[in-house]
Protein backbone atom coordinates (compact mmCIF):
# COMPACT_ATOMS: atom_id res chain seq x y z
CA UNK A 1 0.00 0.00 0.00
CA UNK A 2 2.97 2.25 0.88
CA UNK A 3 4.43 1.54 -2.56
CA UNK A 4 1.40 2.45 -4.10
CA UNK A 5 1.46 5.54 -2.44
CA UNK A 6 5.10 6.48 -3.42
CA UNK A 7 4.40 5.62 -6.97
CA UNK A 8 1.30 7.56 -7.20
CA UNK A 9 3.26 10.54 -5.37
CA UNK A 10 6.33 10.72 -7.92
CA UNK A 11 4.19 10.27 -11.05
CA UNK A 12 2.34 13.70 -10.02
CA UNK A 13 5.60 15.56 -9.52
CA UNK A 14 6.64 13.85 -12.63
CA UNK A 15 3.12 14.89 -14.75
CA UNK A 16 3.53 18.82 -13.32
CA UNK A 17 7.11 18.89 -14.22
CA UNK A 18 6.23 18.40 -17.66
CA UNK A 19 3.21 20.82 -17.19
CA UNK A 20 5.92 23.34 -16.39
CA UNK A 21 8.12 22.51 -19.41
CA UNK A 22 4.67 22.73 -21.81
CA UNK A 23 3.71 25.94 -20.16
CA UNK A 24 7.19 27.69 -20.47
CA UNK A 25 6.97 26.34 -24.39
CA UNK A 26 3.68 28.14 -24.68
CA UNK A 27 5.47 31.24 -22.70
CA UNK A 28 7.52 31.55 -25.63
CA UNK A 29 5.50 31.26 -28.38
CA UNK A 30 6.42 34.49 -29.36
CA UNK A 31 9.98 34.61 -28.70
CA UNK A 32 12.13 35.34 -31.34
CA UNK A 33 14.09 31.85 -32.39
CA UNK A 34 13.03 30.32 -29.29
CA UNK A 35 13.45 26.11 -29.67
CA UNK A 36 10.90 24.21 -27.23
CA UNK A 37 11.97 21.67 -24.80
CA UNK A 38 10.86 18.19 -25.21
CA UNK A 39 10.86 15.83 -21.92
CA UNK A 40 10.06 12.42 -21.19
CA UNK A 41 9.42 9.81 -18.38
CA UNK A 42 12.20 7.91 -17.27
CA UNK A 43 12.13 4.98 -14.42
CA UNK A 44 13.39 4.96 -10.84
CA UNK A 45 15.21 2.24 -9.80
CA UNK A 46 13.21 -1.19 -9.50
CA UNK A 47 12.99 -3.03 -6.28
CA UNK A 48 12.98 -6.89 -5.90
CA UNK A 49 10.31 -8.92 -3.94
CA UNK A 50 13.26 -11.13 -2.65
CA UNK A 51 12.69 -10.63 0.48
CA UNK A 52 10.83 -12.04 3.74
CA UNK A 53 7.22 -11.44 3.89
CA UNK A 54 6.70 -11.50 0.34
CA UNK A 55 4.40 -14.13 -0.48
CA UNK A 56 6.27 -15.12 -3.84
CA UNK A 57 6.72 -18.49 -5.73
CA UNK A 58 10.77 -19.99 -5.04
CA UNK A 59 10.23 -22.19 -8.41
CA UNK A 60 13.45 -19.68 -9.84
CA UNK A 61 10.94 -18.28 -12.47
CA UNK A 62 8.52 -16.14 -10.99
CA UNK A 63 9.77 -15.68 -7.60
CA UNK A 64 13.20 -14.68 -6.83
CA UNK A 65 13.21 -12.56 -10.75
CA UNK A 66 10.08 -10.74 -9.91
CA UNK A 67 10.78 -6.60 -9.34
CA UNK A 68 8.66 -4.04 -8.75
CA UNK A 69 8.75 -0.28 -9.96
CA UNK A 70 9.24 2.18 -7.66
CA UNK A 71 7.98 5.22 -9.76
CA UNK A 72 9.05 7.61 -12.51
CA UNK A 73 10.97 10.78 -13.14
CA UNK A 74 11.24 13.74 -15.18
CA UNK A 75 14.10 13.11 -17.86
CA UNK A 76 16.39 15.80 -18.85
CA UNK A 77 14.99 18.58 -21.43
CA UNK A 78 15.93 17.81 -24.62
CA UNK A 79 16.03 21.18 -26.91
CA UNK A 80 13.93 20.84 -30.11
CA UNK A 81 16.16 21.84 -33.21
CA UNK A 82 13.06 21.87 -35.70
CA UNK A 83 13.66 25.12 -38.15
CA UNK A 84 11.07 27.79 -36.91
CA UNK A 85 9.58 29.84 -40.33
CA UNK A 86 11.11 33.00 -41.08
CA UNK A 87 9.42 36.41 -40.84
CA UNK A 88 10.13 39.28 -43.19
CA UNK A 89 10.84 42.83 -41.25
CA UNK A 90 12.81 44.76 -43.81
CA UNK A 91 14.75 45.95 -41.53
CA UNK A 92 18.63 45.74 -42.30
CA UNK A 93 20.43 44.73 -39.22
CA UNK A 94 17.63 41.94 -38.61
CA UNK A 95 18.83 38.40 -39.63
CA UNK A 96 17.83 34.47 -39.47
CA UNK A 97 18.95 31.36 -40.12
CA UNK A 98 17.52 28.92 -42.41
CA UNK A 99 19.20 26.06 -41.60
CA UNK A 100 21.63 24.72 -38.12
CA UNK A 101 23.60 26.51 -36.20
CA UNK A 102 23.89 29.42 -33.88
CA UNK A 103 25.40 33.18 -34.30
CA UNK A 104 28.12 33.25 -31.91
CA UNK A 105 28.66 35.94 -29.81
CA UNK A 106 31.35 38.00 -27.91
CA UNK A 107 30.27 38.77 -24.32
CA UNK A 108 31.43 41.70 -22.31
CA UNK A 109 33.81 39.38 -20.59
CA UNK A 110 35.46 37.74 -23.75
CA UNK A 111 33.68 34.73 -23.14
CA UNK A 112 30.88 33.21 -26.48
CA UNK A 113 27.63 32.72 -26.21
CA UNK A 114 25.59 31.38 -28.98
CA UNK A 115 22.01 32.28 -30.16
CA UNK A 116 19.35 31.79 -33.22
CA UNK A 117 17.66 35.17 -32.72
CA UNK A 118 18.93 37.53 -35.32
CA UNK A 119 18.00 40.68 -33.60
CA UNK A 120 20.68 42.54 -34.32
CA UNK A 121 21.69 46.65 -34.76
CA UNK A 122 24.90 47.99 -35.39
CA UNK A 123 26.26 50.30 -32.44
CA UNK A 124 27.75 53.83 -32.51
CA UNK A 125 31.22 52.47 -33.26
CA UNK A 126 29.72 50.69 -36.23
CA UNK A 127 30.06 47.15 -34.98
CA UNK A 128 26.91 44.81 -35.59
CA UNK A 129 25.61 43.96 -31.72
CA UNK A 130 22.52 42.07 -29.99
CA UNK A 131 19.78 44.00 -27.63
CA UNK A 132 22.39 43.77 -25.10
CA UNK A 133 25.13 44.94 -27.06
CA UNK A 134 27.14 42.28 -27.12
CA UNK A 135 29.31 41.82 -30.24
CA UNK A 136 28.06 39.51 -33.24
CA UNK A 137 31.63 37.65 -33.82
CA UNK A 138 32.86 39.02 -37.32
CA UNK A 139 36.26 37.38 -38.74
CA UNK A 140 38.39 38.08 -41.04
CA UNK A 141 39.97 35.61 -43.81
CA UNK A 142 42.67 34.27 -40.96
CA UNK A 143 39.72 33.99 -38.37
CA UNK A 144 40.25 36.98 -36.52
CA UNK A 145 37.82 38.99 -34.81
CA UNK A 146 37.31 41.98 -37.07
CA UNK A 147 37.65 45.81 -34.91
CA UNK A 148 35.65 48.05 -37.46
CA UNK A 149 37.40 51.11 -35.81
CA UNK A 150 40.69 49.71 -37.54
CA UNK A 151 38.51 50.31 -41.37
CA UNK A 152 38.37 53.89 -42.67
CA UNK A 153 35.00 53.44 -43.43
CA UNK A 154 31.67 52.96 -40.84
CA UNK A 155 29.30 50.46 -41.10
CA UNK A 156 25.50 51.38 -39.66
CA UNK A 157 22.35 50.75 -39.85
CA UNK A 158 21.95 51.75 -42.91
CA UNK A 159 24.83 50.97 -45.35
CA UNK A 160 25.01 47.44 -43.82
CA UNK A 161 24.08 44.50 -46.17
CA UNK A 162 24.87 40.96 -45.79
CA UNK A 163 24.83 38.24 -47.90
CA UNK A 164 23.24 34.70 -47.68
CA UNK A 165 26.75 33.66 -47.11
CA UNK A 166 27.41 35.83 -44.26
CA UNK A 167 29.55 38.09 -45.04
CA UNK A 168 28.93 41.79 -43.86
CA UNK A 169 29.62 44.53 -46.49
CA UNK A 170 29.72 48.64 -46.11
CA UNK A 171 27.63 49.24 -48.93
CA UNK A 172 27.91 52.25 -50.97
CA UNK A 173 26.93 53.86 -53.78
CA UNK A 174 29.99 52.50 -56.70
CA UNK A 175 31.34 49.95 -53.95
CA UNK A 176 30.84 47.23 -51.86
CA UNK A 177 33.48 47.09 -48.78
CA UNK A 178 33.92 43.58 -46.95
CA UNK A 179 34.51 43.64 -43.11
CA UNK A 180 34.23 40.19 -42.54
CA UNK A 181 32.06 37.06 -42.27
CA UNK A 182 29.64 36.05 -39.41
CA UNK A 183 30.72 33.33 -37.50
CA UNK A 184 27.91 30.62 -37.45
CA UNK A 185 28.58 27.35 -35.70
CA UNK A 186 26.47 23.90 -34.74
CA UNK A 187 27.22 21.68 -31.89
CA UNK A 188 26.94 17.82 -31.62
CA UNK A 189 24.15 16.67 -29.49
CA UNK A 190 20.94 18.37 -28.81
CA UNK A 191 21.97 18.70 -24.79
CA UNK A 192 24.96 20.77 -26.00
CA UNK A 193 23.85 23.63 -25.16
CA UNK A 194 22.53 25.22 -21.68
CA UNK A 195 19.98 28.55 -22.33
CA UNK A 196 21.47 31.71 -20.36
CA UNK A 197 19.29 34.84 -20.14
CA UNK A 198 17.23 35.95 -22.60
CA UNK A 199 18.24 33.60 -25.99
CA UNK A 200 21.28 33.20 -25.47
CA UNK A 201 23.03 29.85 -24.72
CA UNK A 202 26.30 28.59 -23.74
CA UNK A 203 28.06 24.98 -23.92
CA UNK A 204 28.19 22.76 -21.88
CA UNK A 205 32.07 21.62 -20.40
CA UNK A 206 33.34 19.15 -23.12
CA UNK A 207 30.85 19.71 -25.67
CA UNK A 208 31.85 20.03 -29.13
CA UNK A 209 31.26 22.54 -31.92
CA UNK A 210 31.61 22.67 -35.65
CA UNK A 211 31.34 25.16 -38.90
CA UNK A 212 27.73 24.67 -39.61
CA UNK A 213 27.83 23.58 -43.10
CA UNK A 214 24.72 24.28 -45.76
CA UNK A 215 23.00 27.07 -43.98
CA UNK A 216 22.34 30.66 -45.02
CA UNK A 217 21.54 33.85 -43.71
CA UNK A 218 18.36 36.03 -45.05
CA UNK A 219 19.02 39.52 -43.75
CA UNK A 220 15.52 41.25 -42.89
CA UNK A 221 14.06 38.30 -41.65
CA UNK A 222 14.07 36.59 -38.22
CA UNK A 223 13.34 33.35 -37.43
CA UNK A 224 9.74 32.58 -35.64
CA UNK A 225 9.88 30.38 -32.44
CA UNK A 226 9.16 26.59 -33.36
CA UNK A 227 6.40 25.95 -30.60
CA UNK A 228 3.47 24.58 -32.31
CA UNK A 229 0.21 25.45 -29.93
CA UNK A 230 -1.91 22.52 -31.14
CA UNK A 231 1.45 20.14 -29.69
CA UNK A 232 1.23 21.67 -27.26
CA UNK A 233 -2.41 21.60 -26.00
CA UNK A 234 -2.57 17.78 -26.84
CA UNK A 235 0.48 17.42 -24.58
CA UNK A 236 -0.78 19.37 -22.04
CA UNK A 237 -4.08 17.37 -22.20
CA UNK A 238 -2.79 14.21 -21.70
CA UNK A 239 -0.52 15.04 -19.13
CA UNK A 240 -3.96 16.25 -16.96
CA UNK A 241 -5.60 13.46 -17.91
CA UNK A 242 -2.25 11.75 -16.17
CA UNK A 243 -1.80 13.80 -13.07
CA UNK A 244 -5.45 13.32 -12.34
CA UNK A 245 -5.59 9.00 -12.66
CA UNK A 246 -2.28 9.49 -10.53
CA UNK A 247 -4.88 11.46 -8.17
CA UNK A 248 -6.96 9.47 -7.63
CA UNK A 249 -4.68 6.57 -7.64
CA UNK A 250 -3.19 7.88 -4.51
CA UNK A 251 -7.02 8.56 -3.04
CA UNK A 252 -8.11 5.32 -3.62
CA UNK A 253 -4.47 3.81 -1.91
CA UNK A 254 -5.59 6.79 0.98
CA UNK A 255 -8.45 5.03 1.47
CA UNK A 256 -7.53 1.26 1.89
CA UNK A 257 -4.88 2.29 4.24
CA UNK A 258 -7.54 4.09 6.30
CA UNK A 259 -9.81 1.15 5.66
CA UNK A 260 -7.43 -1.07 6.98
CA UNK A 261 -6.40 0.96 9.94
CA UNK A 262 -10.24 0.82 10.66
CA UNK A 263 -10.32 -2.91 10.61
CA UNK A 264 -7.26 -2.98 13.22
CA UNK A 265 -9.59 -1.32 15.70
Amino acid sequence: MLRLMLNSKSSLLAHQQKMDNISNNISNIDTTAYKKTDVNFEDLVYDTLKRKGYPVSRDGKTGYGLQNGTGIKIGIPIKNNRQGSLMKTDIKTDLAIDGGGYFEIIMNDGSKAYTRDGSFRVDLHGHLVDANGNYVNVVDKKGKTVDIRNFDYKLTNNNVFINEAGEVYARGENLDKKIGSIVIKDFIGNEALIPISGNLNIPKKGAQSINASGSKIYQGFLEHSNVDIEEEMVDMIVTQRAFQLNSSSLKTADEMWSLINNLKK
